[in-house]
């Protein structure tokens, strides 16, 4: 009669031990499904198995559903959804909490829908949303808190980011790339915790980046390459550092750079190219060094160097001031001080008179210092720049004698007595001039720009 509650504390301890191995990781060297049929055995051929403790793939021609799936709740390696001609959506991945490797969702061309992955929250490599054509939003995303590496977001029909906007941490960079009708990126607008590198690339309609306003540092590299429809650069308003290259590449509509006011630091190579519709370099006034070349070229439209002079000239590496077209102005103190001092090899060709050539841009800053004149603070000229008469604020402007030498330093308005606090400059040709002012006891002289 005894037997019996034996053989129930047996059942008991047993029925325990069963439920704590169902709980326990399988497939320690992972698993790849290349069928539907596999997919649909895998609650056969591995029950009770929930927890992945090896790498999924999945990557085959007639893979249309993941349902059998449907029991696994975390991967302890990768996951990878690749190359699935015919998979329309995730269904079967409900249960999907955690992954802790990468996630690879990478040319899926059916792939219309993501709703299935509303559980997940936390990826623990690089998310890779990449060419799933049919794709044109993120719905399922909603509860992604945490990647702990990069992001990679980048499909043509990709049109809303939105459902990112509970993702606060990104740990290892962000990467939009080739996302053709994307127009802005609302739903990192909660992104308070980004590490890593930030590349921006070949987004056509891209016109916002306000989602980014949180952003203070980049620990790597902050590339802007390719984003025909933006204007400005509104929304990196607070970045202060960048711990490696700025590349400002080929974004044909880019016209203003004064989102960068607040940058200081640039720790790598700092590139201004084929920006075809940006006239000046204002917003990088703050910019203090940039450990790295300094590279303007093929600027169509950029007229003058004026934002670099606060740069460390010891800081540059080399440069190269090519094929800008209308580029007249180089005379600023980083590139005159880097040159007056043979500090580094200097490429300066194919730009506009005054910046043509290596000997115009030392002829300038030779003009910009001659005869010990005193820079200060007492001469206000408006509107600076301009292209006419030139309004002149100072104090005490009797027995004041002006003159105005060009960029080559070549006197073009000969020293007459300044008369009604302004100067007419119409008649002179676009560029870079110096007004010297002379009370006959001390020479002033200020720089200004004649568009």
């Amino acid at each position: 009669m005894k037997i019996y509650p034996l053989l129930l504390v047996f059942a008991i301890v047993l029925s325990a031990l069963t439920g704590l191995s169902s709980q326990s990781g399988c497939l320690p060297d992972g698993i790849t499904f290349t069928s539907q049929a596999q997919i649909d055995s895998f609650p056969i051929n591995y029950p009770g198995c929930t927890v992945i403790e090896g790498e999924i793939k999945i990557n085959g021609p007639d893979i249309s559903s993941l349902e059998g799936l449907s029991a696994i709740t975390s991967l302890a390696g990768n996951l990878k959804i690749f190359n699935n001609d015919v998979l329309t959506s995730l269904d079967g991945l409900e249960g999907l909490h955690v992954i802790q490797g990468d996630f690879l969702l990478i040319d899926n061309f059916a792939l219309a829908s993501i709703d299935a992955l509303l559980g997940l929250n936390y990826v623990g490599g690089t998310f890779w949303l990449y060419r799933n054509h049919a794709l044109t939003h993120l719905s399922g995303l909603e509860n992604l808190i945490t990647i702990d590496d990069g992001l990679v977001l980048g499909s043509d029909s990709l049109a809303d980011i939105g459902a990112l906007s509970n993702l606060t941490a990104i740990h290892g960079g962000l990467a939009i790339i080739n996302n053709g009708v994307l127009e802005n990126l609302y739903g990192l607008h909660n992104l308070a915790d980004f590490s890593g590198s930030l590349e921006i690339s070949e987004n056509a309609s891209l016109k916002d980046l306000s989602a980014l306003a949180s952003l203070t540092s980049i620990d790597f590299f902050l590339f802007l390459s390719e984003n025909d429809s933006l204007e400005n650069l509104h929304g990196l308003d607070q970045l202060m550092e960048i711990n490696g290259d700025l590349q400002i590449r080929k974004n044909a509509s880019l016209s203003d750079l004064s989102a960068l006011k607040n940058l200081a630091v640039v720790k790598g190579e700092l590139r201004i190219e084929e920006n075809a519709s940006l006239i000046n370099l204002s917003g990088l006034d703050n910019v203090a060094g940039i450990d790295g070349p300094l590279v303007v070229t093929k600027n169509l439209l950029l007229n003058s160097l004026a934002g670099l002079d606060q740069v460390d000239p010891a800081s540059i590496q080399y440069m190269i001031l090519t094929a800008n077209s209308k580029l007249s102005i180089c005379s600023v103190t980083a590139v005159c001080t880097f040159l007056e001092n043979d500090m580094g090899d200097a490429l300066i060709s194919g730009n506009a008179k005054g910046c043509a050539n290596q000997l115009e841009v030392e002829n300038a800053c030779q003009a910009l210092s001659a005869g010990n004149q005193i820079i200060d603070n007492e001469i206000r000229l408006f509107p600076n720049p301009g292209n006419g008469v030139v309004q002149i604020n100072m104090p005490g402007n009797a027995g004041c004698e002006v003159s105005v030498w060009d960029a080559l330093g070549q006197l073009v308005v000969q020293s007459h007595h300044l008369m009604e606090g302004r100067i007419d400059l119409s008649e002179l040709p676009v560029g870079l001039y110096f007004l010297e002012f002379n009370d006959g006891q001390r020479s002033i002289t200020k720089r200004i720009i004649k568009q």
